[in-house]
């Protein structure tokens, strides 16, 4: 998963006709099997896959279509929260496909934001775009809840951050900040705060940086979100350090990197790794940052995602080439550059993009299947969920 990537979910509709589902169907139920689903997927993905697949079910049980296309859709966030971005494509795209079928263009609209965010963690970030672009339009004409088209611009805002694009960083932020207010929202203090310190950061404005990622901080303690806290304290970390106050700057890092850690998602942890193996090797540490630099290379080399790749290659090479093991580096170098023409040619077995119109009885069978397998695996977990 992308470090700070936003997400938000479509309203989980239960209204159905007459013949979707039986007198019995129970929307309390299924919405609690939804509800509980993505409450897990911040903390135990294999909790998660159970009650997405208990979901899947019910619908199937039932014979309600829309549940069914929400058991898929929380499937795939199970996969993507896993960094299985294969499987979750494939389980997106029968997302995709159902509430095509049921005119469901809200839902959709969300759909193509989670293709968006997954091309954007493998580093396509032009295949990004495009499907954030197809969500925008239907947000813009669909959506109930305006927080949908928020959270949307607030990533598109962090792609062009990946992208050290800062003019289409700038446009963005102000974007989604006039929609905030537009529509009177205020829930998103803190990723906002901090992008605009991050922002601030580029632009030299430093002092400022300092007051907007400390609000930042202090809305993210109050909501109680880690991902944003970590954010916070890179942000608070990067300016104190380019204001001369490097012990108290590495000492904001090391607190995002603990942060990270009490997280427990690799992918996040590798990225941390990185960010402040860089800030440490700009800065002289030499050797905090081979130590660094080293563990966010072969924990990022585990995760499967290009841009991590990327990331912990070109720091762990240029630390290789600074303590002088320059035929190690050069080794990392390649890595680095086969990575690199990965992003430019990735397709992510692009025949699935192109499947059939229509989904197979083989290949429904074959998902209830693993289905079925998901929740035999995920039976050990019952007591931690109850």
């Amino acid at each position: 998963m992308t470090l700070f990537r936003l997400f938000c979910t479509a309203t989980f509709l239960l209204i159905t006709t007459a013949n979707s589902y039986s007198q019995n169907f129970d929307g309390d139920i299924s919405y609690g099997y939804y509800d509980k689903a993505h409450k897990f997927l911040y903390e135990n993905t294999d909790s998660a896959s159970y009650y997405a697949n208990k979901l899947l079910d019910y619908g199937i049980k039932h014979n309600d279509s829309i549940t069914i296309g929400q058991g898929y859709h929380t499937i795939a966030y199970t996969y993507y929260y896993k960094n299985n971005f294969q499987k979750a494509l494939e389980y997106f795209k029968i997302t995709e496909k159902i509430f095509t079928q049921l005119k469901m263009p809200e839902d959709l609209g969300i759909v193509y934001m989670d293709f968006g965010n997954m091309y954007s963690d493998i580093g396509q970030l032009e295949i990004c775009l495009k499907h954030y672009k197809k969500a925008e339009r239907l947000m813009k004409d669909y959506s109930r809840n305006p927080e949908d088209l928020a959270i949307l611009y607030y990533n598109m805002a962090h792609v062009f951050m990946d992208l050290h694009d800062l003019k289409n960083l700038t446009k963005y932020i102000d974007k989604a900040i006039d929609y905030l207010a537009a529509n009177n929202l205020d829930f998103m203090d803190a990723p906002f705060n901090n992008m605009k310190a991050f922002l601030a950061i580029e632009l030299g404005n430093t002092r400022e940086a300092l007051i907007m990622a400390s609000d930042a901080l202090a809305a993210s303690k109050l909501e109680n979100d880690r991902i944003e806290t970590i954010f916070a304290f890179q942000n608070l970390g990067r300016a104190n350090i380019r204001l001369g106050k490097i012990d108290t700057g590495f000492a904001y890092l090391d607190s995002s990197l603990a942060e990270a850690k009490l997280f427990e998602d690799e992918f996040i942890i590798s990225t941390e790794l990185a960010i402040n193996a860089n800030e440490y090797l700009n800065n002289g540490f030499n050797k905090k940052a081979d130590s660094l630099a080293r563990e966010a290379y072969h924990l990022g080399l585990k995760q499967n995602s290009l841009l991590i790749t990327l990331r912990v290659c070109d720091v762990y090479a240029k630390t290789l080439e600074v303590n002088g093991e320059f035929k190690e580096a050069i080794k990392v170098y390649r890595k680095y550059t086969v990575a690199h023409d990965s992003v430019n040619s990735f397709s992510l077995n692009e025949k699935i993009l192109e499947a059939e119109n229509e989904l197979s009885q083989q290949k429904n069978a074959l998902l209830m299947a693993e289905a079925t397998l998901l929740r035999t695996n995920n039976s050990k977990n019952r007591m931690l969920m109850l």
